[in-house]
């Protein structure tokens, strides 16, 4: 009996440790996801003027650039945003089951699809899938610095541009709800089409409020330049975005998956000490029945003598 009481403090003394780091773990994960969301929020802005000042100026001059023209065949270049490190619930499961109903639906095939892995697991699942990888930025930290994005970008740029190779790029990343909802997003990047221009920034308020009038400024060298830098510049914040989108649902994953965690070692360790203490319980009940037969086996031999 010494032994079990034994063996059951060890195992809550784990669960008490197990409870301590998922705790800290959680309160670490909620900390990264506000920030994340704040940096969101101000990409969000940055790609709310940006996408005003090519909205008006289409107004008054066809867009002409390779990154808006359409292309009738070539390949698909699938650029998958999933997690640098794992513990985070159900955040890659559900980019995986994404994954595989897009190439159930045929709007993914496998043979006619390159990849761009962002994070260990979105090469996992490249290669899972048998895709053909072209490449992979596996060392992507917790802040997503833009320095380290913008070899991403870069990379699915230059090889769209260079040839006539692909015929669009898309991306697989979560999008964030709210810290206990997240869902997988399966969207076009190039080539831009003026409903995706219409709906990048389509979460923002009072458009109106802020609107510029185009009449009033002069643009020089000339409104096509101009364009030629911001098209690319927009379509860089709106793939930050969707950087930043995806390490903010990966912490509240994370955060919800670690609070469960805690939840669970705590009953696990509610439940053990009650058996410690049945087990004590017994083993002093067991003490004094045995003194107690001890102490009548004693006073028979007394009153044989």
């Amino acid at each position: 009996m010494a032994l079990s009481k034994k063996v059951i403090k060890q195992k809550i003394a784990t669960a008490r440790n197990i409870r301590k780091t998922t705790k800290t773990m959680e309160m670490i994960s909620a900390v990264k996801m506000r920030r994340m969301i704040a940096r969101t929020n101000g990409v969000r802005q940055y790609a709310h003027f940006a996408l005003e000042l090519i909205q008006k100026i289409s107004q008054v001059e066809e867009l002409d650039s390779p990154l808006i023209a359409e292309r009738k065949r070539g390949r698909t270049l699938l650029v998958i945003i999933a997690s640098q490190k794992g513990l985070c619930g159900g955040y890659n499961v559900n980019l995986g089951r994404k994954l595989l109903d897009l190439l159930k639906t045929g709007k993914l095939k496998a043979k006619d699809t390159d990849v761009i892995a962002v994070g260990r697991n979105a090469e996992k699942m490249a290669l899972r899938a048998k895709f053909n990888l072209v490449a992979s930025f596996p060392g992507l930290s917790e802040i997503a610095a833009p320095a380290e994005v913008l070899p991403i970008f870069n990379a699915f740029m230059d090889k769209f541009l260079e040839t006539d190779h692909y015929q669009r790029v898309v991306s697989l990343h979560t999008g964030f709800v709210k810290p206990m909802e997240y869902e997988p997003l399966f969207l076009r990047v190039l080539p831009i089409s003026k409903k995706m221009l219409e709906g990048i920034t389509a979460t923002n308020q009072d458009k109106e409020a802020d609107s510029m009038n185009i009449d009033l400024y002069t643009f020089e060298p000339s409104r096509q330049a101009i364009l030629s830098q911001a098209l690319p510049q927009l379509l860089q914040a709106v793939f930050f975005e969707d950087v930043i989108e995806s390490l903010a649902a990966e912490h509240g994953s994370r955060m919800v998956a670690m609070k469960s965690a805690t939840d669970n070692a705590e009953a696990m360790q509610a439940e053990l000490t009650l058996w410690f203490n049945k087990a004590r319980q017994q083993a002093i009940t067991q003490e004094i029945s045995e003194i107690s037969g001890g102490a009548e086996a004693l006073a028979g031999a007394t009153l044989s003598v």
